[in-house]
This record gives structure tokens, sequence and C-alpha cells, in this order.
């Protein structure tokens, strides 16, 4: 039992006060232990055998008494043994949670990992938004427009389709960290294959090619920048992908290990989500591009018809002016 705390500098040291060994398996030596006893009509005390005071059965119970959130909790815990899948497995304990009939006053509640899941969810989540919050403001800035942020940032978000046919090909279940972490980086270099295509269509529309010729001339000419930057990330992360793990010390190659397990969701989000976002760029980007840049033109067209031009109102009355 901790009965105090000692401090030595910044490191704190429990005090845990114990039995001796002699009274740890020998039930009679606890009950013959002394306690202070006093008769009420005297200040004085005298030792007691505990026995004489107390009475005692032999039942189960909780080693220690645990609260969280002032509620009084005993703690169930267990791995999952190998063979066998994480989620599949929290899967089947949340069913029997949710359909377990307890006495009044109990509850069961799945804690542990699912908590620090959760939590690491919850902040993947929030760094993905922040992320895309801050490529929008960096892209505004640069092209200038709503438009074309909208339509790379569209490209990021279905880039994750490649991420999920991933997971289902390579049998890999969604790990929120490593699979999170994974999704984030890929965001950064799907921006940046757009990035290089827009930002060449724009200057070939600068020297006066209409948007689709200056579209063609930016796949044609863009097309091997974007296929160096998806090939190289690519081949450099499937070994990780692959499960290969290099020992340097022993000089070996080995396959698997408790490194593949965890930085293989990782490289796999990433390898197959870039392959599918690279046809997104090379595709899906320009046709996008195309369609908003014909839907603002059949605006502008039709605000012209509407309203006319300001230079058009003018003109008749200074004609008429040039006539008298």
């Amino acid at each position: 039992t901790k009965a105090s705390s000692l401090r030595d500098g910044e490191d704190e040291y429990d005090i845990k006060v114990a039995l001796g060994p002699r009274f740890k398996n020998d039930l009679q030596s606890i009950l013959a232990m002394r306690i202070p006893g006093r008769i009420p009509t005297s200040p004085n005390t005298f030792p007691v055998p505990l026995s004489a005071v107390a009475s005692y059965e032999l039942a189960g119970g909780s080693g220690s008494i645990r609260h969280i959130d002032q509620d009084l909790v005993v703690t169930v815990t267990g791995d999952v043994a190998g063979g066998f899948n994480e989620n599949a497995v929290r899967a089947e304990v949340v069913k029997y949670i949710e359909t377990a009939d307890m006495p009044e006053g109990y509850r069961l509640r799945l804690g542990g990992a699912n908590d620090e899941q959760k939590k690491t969810q919850e902040f993947l989540g929030n760094a993905f938004l922040i992320c895309l919050f801050l490529i929008a403001l960096v892209l505004v800035s640069q092209f200038n427009s709503y438009s074309k942020p909208l339509i790379i940032l569209f490209s990021v978000v279905l880039s994750m389709v490649g991420v999920l046919w991933g997971l289902v090909i390579t049998g890999t279940s969604f790990g929120v960290v490593m699979t999170g972490l994974g999704v984030i980086s890929l965001a950064g270099v799907v921006v940046n294959n757009a990035i290089v295509l827009l930002d060449y269509v724009e200057k070939l529309r600068a020297r006066g090619l209409s948007v689709f010729d200056a579209l063609v001339e930016a796949g044609v000419v863009r097309f091997r920048p974007v296929m160096l930057t998806a090939i190289t990330t690519i081949l450099g992360l499937a070994p990780m992908g692959l499960g290969i793990t290099i020992d340097f010390a022993g000089a070996r190659v080995l396959f698997g290990g408790p490194s593949a397990e965890w930085w293989g969701p990782m490289a796999n989000a990433v390898i197959f989500g870039l392959a599918f976002a690279t046809i997104l760029t090379l595709v899906v980007v320009p046709a996008l591009y195309m369609i908003i840049e014909d839907v603002a033109g059949v605006w502008d067209r039709a605000k012209a018809r509407v309203f006319g031009k300001p230079d058009e109102l003018q003109q008749p009355a200074s004609a008429g002016a040039d006539a008298e």
C-alpha cells in the first residue's frame, strides 16, 4: 500500500508499506498479529490479536480498489492471440458489451487500447483537416483563385479510393495511426503533382493558348515529371509495403517481422493512393478544369445577355451624340 512519496530533485518515488514475507503465505500469522486496543474507560492501549476483533472468509475479490471518474471500477484485461485480427476481436467484444445483461447499477465499457485509438483517431482527423486548410491557403495565394484549389483538394479526397482499394488488395486492416499518417503524407504528394500540371496550364494560357490546347500541351509536357514523382515514391516505399526488413548488423534480408506489421499499412496507403492519384492528376484534374472553365464561360455569357456589358451600354449614347 502506498503510504507516502519521496521527491529527489525532479524524480518522485513511492513509499510503500507491506507485510513481511512470513505473513504473506500464513493466514494464522496474520490473525495472530496484534493491533492496538483500548478500553473505553481507560486512555491506555494494549495489544489485541486481530482474530479477537475480526472474522475472515476465503473468497475471491479484487486485489485493489480503483476509481475512474469517481466510479468504482474493476478492469478485465487481455491481449489478442496470435493469428487473430485485432479489429475483428474488438468488434466481437463491442457486440458482447452491447448485448450483455448487467445488474442494476453496473455497466460494461470498452477501454484501454480502444480509448487510445479514439484519441489518436480524433487527433489525426483534426490534423488532416488542418493540413487541407493550410494547403488551401497556399493554393489560393498562388493561383489567386478558388476554383483551382478546389480541383486540387478534390483530387486529394478522391485519392482515398486508392488507399481503400490498396488495403483490400493487400488484406491490410485500416490502422488508425499508421494508415492515417500515410493519408496525410499522400496529400502532400498528390497536391504537388496537381500543382505542377495546373501551374503550367496557367502559363500556357497567359501566352494566348486556348483552355483545351493548354490542357493538352501541359499534359504532354508534365507527364514525365508527374510519373517520375509517382514511380520513385512507389519504388522507395515498395520494400516497406512488401514487409522487407534489412538487418545491417547481420547482413541479412528478412521478410515480415514487427517493423513490417507496423510500417506496412502506411506504405501501402501511400503506394496505392499515389498510383490512383496519378491517374486523377493526368485525367480527372484536366477534365474538372475544363468543366469549370466551360461553366464559367456560360455564366459570363449569360450575365452579358441579361445585364449587358458597360461598353455596349454606353456606345449607342455616344453614337447618337455624334449624329447630332
